[in-house]
């Protein structure tokens, strides 16, 4: 007998609940399936059951459950079983459809919508046993069906949602902004100030993987921090020369064809170095772009995480990439002619696009994005609350009192050009 540690009759044995999984003591080795909890529940829910089949007034199923009679034929059995599976049957799409359940009141589903964006990250399940122990009366199966009308069902709607009330000036919580970076990268960097496109970059190389034995393949990703523009270059090494090839050849003729001039570009420790001789150095000193270090504190940039999900999840599950042969060249070759679409009609939902594609940003660069106050300004409670200076200084940012936090550098400038 499984979960039982004796099997002698006369004295206590130490026996598992099949229901509640929940170790008891027990005489009875032979009957110990549940615990006595367990089993009174079990008693009482096949007590309603029976009740249910003699409630539905059919006559052969009144003869099963009282046995009075002793001569049933095998036809009549089969008959009663019949009628009790009909019965089964109709339970089963009266709770399907919704039953008789009472429909949720207005101040329920109120109750329930503010649940489930308070705790994005909960299920249906959670958010169902959160409002019973707040009395809302809704019946656990009608939750799906508000948060379906409320456009609450799933994690990205309430991403979306979030990050829409952000933009209009809504504090959101440390577990709505932590779901919400999750969600979308870029997130992390609405402190990132700029007013045009081409006046911050953001450049990274990541590491794809071994391609089958052909040597390793690396991504180099140029992101435009205003409209989300991304240029991407495949190579195998992650040296600073590759990403130079990605700006001379594709990111800075695309924006000088459109006559926009890019100021800064932030690029990773690994493609640029501290020496004099540095090629990332080098070539940017010569175009005469300023360029910064990423801190080596800080984690991937937002807006590079995210164009590297948006590839990862959408280009390289592409059946396209999929039968694409494992050379460079064409899978450069499927990347670009994947970027060009995706640049020109991909809707990127939350910041900073909204669900403009990144061409169209371009069109609208008198526009500046939306500011979204900084992390530690909404953890602090606002400006009022953490001291937060509306005085620009001479970088174009607003002073906090104690310096910036640590991990959180001061970001962008004024407009050039």
């Amino acid at each position: 007998m499984l979960g039982l540690r004796s099997v002698q009759s006369n004295q206590l044995v130490s026996a598992t609940c099949h229901r509640c999984m929940k170790a008891f003591w027990t005489r009875h080795s032979t009957e110990a399936h549940y615990c006595y909890g367990c089993r009174a529940k079990r008693g009482r829910e096949l007590e309603a059951v029976r009740l249910g089949y003699q409630m539905s007034g059919d006559p052969l199923v009144n003869i099963l459950i009282d046995g009075s009679r002793k001569d049933l034929s095998v036809e009549e059995l089969m008959a009663a079983l019949a009628s009790v599976q009909s019965i089964q049957k109709s339970k089963g799409e009266e709770s399907a459809s919704g039953g008789d359940s009472i429909p949720a009141a207005p101040h329920a589903k109120a109750a329930i919508r503010d649940l489930a964006l308070d705790n994005p990250n909960w299920t249906d399940a959670r958010i169902a046993s959160a409002a019973k122990e707040l009395g809302l009366g809704v019946a656990a199966k009608l939750i799906p069906q508000v948060l379906a009308e409320a456009s609450l069902a799933t994690a990205p709607q309430r991403w979306i949602k979030l990050e829409k009330m952000a933009k209009d000036g809504a504090q959101l919580t440390g577990e709505q902004i932590a779901f919400v970076e999750k969600s979308n990268p870029a997130f992390v960097e609405r402190d990132t100030a700029v007013s045009r496109p081409g006046e911050l970059l953001l450049q990274d190389v990541i590491y794809l993987g071994n391609r089958g034995g052909l040597g390793p393949a690396f991504l180099h990703l140029a992101v435009d921090a205003f409209s989300g523009l991304t240029f991407a270059l495949l190579h195998t090494t992650r040296r600073s020369e590759a990403g130079v090839a990605l700006l001379c050849n594709k990111a800075l003729p695309f924006f000088k064809n459109r006559g926009i001039r890019v100021s800064q570009i932030e690029c990773s420790t690994e493609l640029i170095g501290s020496g004099v001789l540095d090629p990332m150095g080098v070539y940017l000193g010569i175009m005469g772009i300023d360029h910064r270090r990423q801190p080596r504190t800080k984690n991937r940039n937002g807006f590079v995480e995210r164009a590297y999900l948006n590839i990862s999840t959408k280009w390289r599950n592409n059946p396209a990439f999929l039968l694409t042969s494992m050379e460079l060249n064409d899978m450069e070759s499927s990347l670009d002619a994947w970027l060009a679409t995706e640049n020109r009609n991909g809707q990127a939902e939350g910041y900073p696009n909204y669900g403009v594609p990144p061409l169209q940003m371009l069109e609208r660069r008198h526009l500046t994005p939306p500011r979204i106050a900084p992390a530690w300004a909404i953890r602090g409670g606002g400006a009022a609350s953490s001291g937060f200076s509306q005085q620009p200084t001479a970088r174009g940012r607003c002073r906090r009192p104690g310096g910036w936090p640590a991990g959180r550098p001061g970001r962008g400038g004024p407009a050039v050009g």
